[in-house]
């Protein structure tokens, strides 16, 4: 079965299914036409996202994750959330215990902001890249988050990052990495996924 769909600004839908591959179709000019099939692992793959641009594809498996082109189907860098994740917070240093649960692009491509899940409910945090260069850019969040980061979502001018994170939910600027929570904490509740409007 198809867990997850999505589409791009580009006329592109990519889809996660269970038996470990991603899919993305081509619906431009009318049609359709699957494009690209990405071969995730034994386990389904988590957290799939496009590039705005439509030609790159963030997708992984546990605390693996990769950067595909959409158009030749190669991988054009490996980045490792669990490394920094590790390094900034120091609670779990088994990078096993740690998966990306989310990801979303910055809507000029630049960037990759992948939300990054403990598995024993240690902490994780938003990790954000380079997209041209797989660089880590910043680890947001602090080690004491209970729950991890579940979801990410850029504003439409790209200043902005809100992200569902310790059962709230936080908005950073992207310009000084200052937050705000802008939904305090609740133990009863927690948030699986947040979106900015159109306008911001």
């Amino acid at each position: 079965p198809l867990l997850d769909a999505q589409f791009d600004r580009n006329d592109m839908l990519v889809g996660t299914l269970d038996t470990g591959d991603i899919l993305v179709w081509d619906l431009g000019l009318g049609g359709s036409s699957e494009t690209l099939t990405v071969a995730a692992g034994a386990s389904h793959p988590n957290a799939a996202a496009i590039s705005n641009s439509g030609r790159l594809l963030a997708d992984g498996e546990g605390d693996d994750y990769r950067i595909t082109s959409i158009e030749t189907g190669t991988v054009t860098m490996s980045i490792d959330p669990a490394a920094e994740v590790i390094v900034k917070h120091q609670v779990d240093t088994d990078p096993g215990d740690y998966r990306v649960v989310d990801a979303a692009f910055s809507p000029d491509d630049a960037l990759l902001a992948t939300a990054v899940d403990h598995t024993g409910d240690l902490g994780g945090a938003v990790v954000l890249w380079d997209a041209a260069t797989g660089e880590a850019v910043a680890v947001l969040g602090s080690p004491e988050h209970h729950d991890g980061a579940w979801s990410v979502s850029f504003s439409p001018d790209g200043t902005m990052l809100a992200a569902s994170v310790n059962e709230g939910i936080t908005l950073w600027d992207l310009g000084t990495f200052e937050g705000a929570r802008i939904v305090p904490p609740d133990s009863a509740l927690w948030w699986p996924s947040v979106s900015f409007s159109p306008d911001g």
